[in-house]
């Protein structure tokens, strides 16, 4: 198993990302400081150890953080790498006297003051970085000091062609922060003849504007997706008939290779329409940006042995409380669901985990009876801004029954407030994506679960065995007639109501714990019968707390205290207080006492 460096940029925060060309002018010769090991070229950004501007700060960067991100006198004459020479040296002020708009004393023989230097030196190769996931300044310059461009040979093959896929030039870029932008296109109008198969085998980015561009996705859509002229904005999936993953670019990635045995179909029996998804990131809300980034495609007619596919993986629509150190999310593609999505094994050829920056742990492993554990991935220090990409030269087999288990673990105890799974900024993700071969044994894009929830394992529906009945024809189930007769739709709550809820929230799975979190989500984005039935419940959902917890009593100051309802009950399960289970009356918390206050004096 091999691993690539990859910083892939879904949703970056506005300091580490987009300013680092202000920085530059903060500090003396900013735009000049040489790549250590790359002749003629400079490190865009002295303070990250990305040199594009990105993620985690150096040991420099961190003590620029510290002054306020200016130019000091302080921090001129601190040695921020350790090589013996101050900042003030490296840079070009010795007597740090530099002050921004002004030519340094010196604009020759500098270095970067966030690197030790010799930088190949027994000494430096063993500086440790704080809060990288580089341990030493070894492993970070074995990563940077790679060769730049797209390590492809096979493209070097006289049969290999290209088109280019990109955005409309001189698309103008919308005055807000995040924005998804999709654009949908014909192969056969940009270059591919459509009389025969190709398979694509690289791809590398175009980059227009660096300035915005944060990632670039290529989906593949079908045959009867309409084209569009210009883009539009999108979310997580440029449309409901292209969510094909074929190719995924971020800052700090030179493009992708397939597998030797393998390359994505393009052609008369394979795509013929693609959509290019671009995340630009416009923190200053400028409305003057532009951009027409995106994807040059190799490809060949000389078919390889297998057809390449992508597989998501994860967890979807979770919540993490502020203030916790630790929060492990785990989610699992079962036995039950491989063996229903796949038609015969499959070659996993890489995998890489995507979270946000509350993300700091994460691994996928595989579970089999045959060959036991064995990680795809395992990520102890997860960087957002620079993942891993496990490459794995001899493919690992992945076999129907298998599954599939995804860890996340987040951070959030510089949060204040509940952080949502959603693809902006501040939200979070917790995805692995898994290269594999051939593509036709595996029928579906996704494998992902809800709070444990796998649509494709009955055995994860924790009691409620009917769940599919219940999300998609709530209507038809007996619970629902039964509240059509005995209830008002949101007031007033009737005695017979109340009792007839409190039966079923007691004695049916399906109301209860995730398996009713993850419904109740469900049903409100559904029909008119789905939504009838919420409203409903709701006509007696403060009734219904108090009597399913009858230890609580409500008193009205200076009126005659009002006992509510006593059930003998049996004890409930301990999930039905907890997570998702409490969002039956998820309100009431907030709401109680007026409630049931206005309720006594009615």
């Amino acid at each position: 198993m091999m691993i690539v460096s990859l910083c892939f940029v879904v949703a970056l925060s506005v300091q580490c990302v987009t300013s680092y060309m202000v920085f530059q002018n903060r500090i003396p010769n900013g735009k000049s400081i040489p790549f250590p090991c790359k002749k003629d070229k400079t490190w865009l950004a002295a303070g990250h150890i990305l040199d594009e501007g990105t993620g985690a700060r150096n040991n420099f960067g961190l003590d620029f953080a510290q002054s306020g991100f200016t130019w000091t006198e302080s921090l001129c004459r601190k040695d921020s790498d350790g090589d013996g020479m101050s900042n003030g040296e490296e840079l070009g002020d010795p007597y740090c006297v530099w002050t921004e708009n002004d030519l340094p004393s010196r604009t020759t023989g500098l270095s970067h003051p966030g690197i030790c230097e010799p930088w190949e030196s027994p000494a430096c190769m063993k500086k440790t970085l704080t809060g990288s996931m580089y341990p030493t300044q070894k492993e970070w310059m074995e990563s940077a000091c790679k060769s730049d461009g797209l390590d492809c040979p096979a493209l070097n093959d006289t049969n290999v062609r290209n088109v280019s896929v990109r955005i409309t030039p001189g698309s103008k870029i919308p005055p807000q922060e995040t924005t998804y932008a999709c654009q949908i296109f014909d192969l056969n109008e940009l270059g591919l003849p459509l009389n025969q198969d190709f398979h694509m085998i690289g791809v590398e980015p175009i980059i227009d504007n660096r300035n915005v561009l944060h990632h670039m996705v290529l989906f593949g859509c079908t045959d009867a997706t309409e084209t569009t002229s210009e883009y539009y904005e999108c979310g997580m999936i440029a449309a409901e008939s292209c969510q094909d993953f074929l190719h995924v670019w971020a800052v700090g990635l030179d493009g992708e290779c397939y597998h030797n045995q393998s390359g994505v179909k393009i052609g008369i029996n394979g795509y013929k329409k693609v959509a290019l998804q671009n995340h630009w990131n416009n923190p200053t809300l400028s409305a003057r940006e532009t951009d027409s980034s995106g994807l040059r495609v190799y490809y060949t007619p000389k078919l390889r042995t297998y057809d390449a596919g992508v597989l998501m993986v994860g967890s979807i629509n979770f919540y993490l409380p502020p203030k916790k150190q630790d929060i492990a999310l785990y989610s699992a593609c079962t036995g039950t669901c491989t063996k229903q999505a796949m038609r015969g094994s499959i070659n996993i050829t890489s995998a890489w985990n995507h979270m946000h920056y509350a993300g700091y742990r994460m691994s996928i492993h595989v579970t089999s009876k045959t060959s036991g554990l064995t990680y795809l991935t395992n990520e102890k220090m997860y960087s957002y801004d620079s993942p891993q990409v496990q490459l794995f030269p001899t493919p690992f087999e992945l076999m129907p029954g298998d599954a599939i288990i995804t860890n996340c673990g987040f951070n959030t105890m510089n949060r204040n407030t509940t952080t949502v799974y959603g693809e902006a900024t501040n939200d979070e993700m917790c995805f692995g994506f898994i290269t594999y071969y051939p593509k036709q044994n595996w029928t579906e894009p996704f494998c992902a679960d809800q709070a444990g929830i796998s649509f494709c394992d009955p055995q994860t529906y924790d009691g409620c065995p009917r769940l599919g009945v219940y999300m998609q024809a709530i209507n038809t189930t007996e619970v629902y007639r039964e509240l059509s007769k005995v209830c008002k739709t949101y007031a007033p709550c009737l005695e017979e109501c109340r009792d007839t809820i409190v039966k079923y929230m007691l004695s049916d799975g399906c109301l209860q714990g995730n398996v009713w979190g993850l419904l109740q989500n469900t049903l409100a984005k559904g029909d008119a019968s789905s939504k009838n039935f919420l409203s409903l419940l709701s006509s007696c959902k403060v009734e219904v707390y108090l009597a399913l917890n009858p230890s609580i009593t409500v008193q009205v100051p200076d009126t005659p205290t009002t006992k509510p309802a006593q059930y003998n009950l049996t004890p409930m399960p301990n999930r039905y207080c907890s997570d998702s289970a409490f969002a039956v009356v998820s309100s009431i918390l907030l709401l109680a006492f007026s409630a049931v206050t206005a309720h006594l004096w009615n």
